[in-house]
């Protein structure tokens, strides 16, 4: 039984491991991210979509402020 269990949890961790690249080959976090998948290449496209995104948002928020100071100002 003993035997049979401990089969069973290195098959089962060995299926699941993921192999990690020593070169870095699909790090989405590097500057010049190569070796991905096509989900990976989707995700850092929404990654540099949504970062651009984020700093429209900052622009016009700093916009709206100022604004408003001026406005409460008169």
């Amino acid at each position: 039984m003993n035997k049979f269990f401990i089969i069973i949890l290195l098959t089962s961790t060995l299926t699941y491991a993921e192999e990690v690249s020593v070169f870095g080959a699909g790090n989405l976090d590097s500057a010049n991210p190569y070796g991905l998948t096509k989900t990976e290449k989707r995700i850092l496209k929404n990654k540099n979509e949504l970062g651009s995104i984020d700093t429209k948002v900052k622009t016009v928020n700093t916009t709206v402020n100022t604004l408003s100071e001026r406005i409460d100002g008169l």
